[in-house]
């Protein structure tokens, strides 16, 4: 039996685990439509709240998975201060 222990990283340890050398990695992490994450997030950040979960799937081209998005929602240590 096979146990695996789950730890959310962030892009820079994503991608020093995949052996980039990069300090900027959310420059070169791309979504499905070209876009990198911190263009996604440039975007993003002047989005009210109650617009967030809408504009996200506008500016990826992605939908939300909804499950693990109420998952996230719910994990405290996630929440911002």
């Amino acid at each position: 039996m096979l146990n695996f222990i789950m730890k959310a990283l962030n892009a820079y340890e994503f991608e020093r685990h995949a052996g980039a050398k990069t300090k900027h990695p959310n420059n070169h992490i791309y979504f499905e439509n070209g876009k990198t994450i911190y263009a996604v997030v440039q975007e993003l950040k002047n989005t009210p709240q109650e617009m967030l979960f809408d504009a996200i799937q506008n500016v990826t081209g992605s939908t939300i998975n909804q499950k693990n998005f109420r998952i996230w929602k719910g994990n405290k240590s996630f929440q911002f201060a």
